[in-house]
């Protein structure tokens, strides 16, 4: 029992992160986009992120990143109805100020835009306008994690109302206490199986056994 407290006690001591301070939490964010028109095309696809560089955040505190906006459709460009649509990406690197450990969060989406000619009087509707990331059709929002030196770093999406415009934003905060205790009580084995090694390794050169 004694050297599997020993054990334990340096696997909870040194093999996990350090507890992070209860004060503001140190990172820097820069933001990657890129983008891919369909044709025709569909619209003004607008990625704009202006919240970038070093930042700071009390733990569980969130930012304001940008956001992609999906002008008007310019009307139909065809003789018949069809889609199209402009895909494009957002990589979002952030880099842990503590530890120095970085990760990328990264969002694919598209923004379609759909016109329906009617044979019957000519006319052209305009049923579909939107971005897609995620579980669009669910109306939920999108999430893309990474743990960066002993903080949690979660980027979410949500999409406006009407589909016309997504907003990024950054949330930063400390593991939870159960993931901290998880990861201690998986490391216990390989504990006690180095310990294991080295006690046979000093009793087989003890020298009261004439060895």
């Amino acid at each position: 029992m004694r050297v599997r407290f020993v054990v334990l006690s340096l696997v909870i001591g040194c093999g996990l992160p350090a507890p992070a301070l209860a004060g503001p939490i140190a990172f820097n964010v820069s933001v990657a986009t890129q983008q891919t028109p369909g044709t025709p095309p569909p619209g003004l696809l607008e990625l704009a992120f202006d919240t970038q560089g070093n930042l700071q955040l009390a733990p569980g505190g969130s930012v304001e990143l940008g956001f992609a906006r999906f002008g008007l459709p310019g009307g139909p460009q065809a003789l018949a109805g069809y889609a199209s649509a402009t895909l494009f990406r957002v990589e979002v690197s952030v880099t842990d100020a503590a530890s120095g450990r970085s990760g990328t969060l990264r969002v694919d989406g598209q923004a379609v835009d759909r016109w329906d000619h009617r044979e019957w009087d000519g006319r052209w509707t305009n049923p579909y306008h939107n971005i897609e990331v995620g579980e669009y059709w669910l109306r939920e929002p999108f999430f893309a994690a990474a743990t960066l030196g002993g903080h949690e770093y979660l980027l979410r999406v949500d999409t406006t109302e009407d589909g016309a415009a997504a907003v990024f934003s950054l949330t930063v905060s400390n593991p939870e206490p159960t993931s901290l205790l998880l990861g201690a009580i998986a490391l216990v084995p390989l504990g006690l199986r180095a310990l294991r090694q080295r006690l046979t390794r000093v009793r087989a050169h003890d020298p009261r056994r004439g060895v």
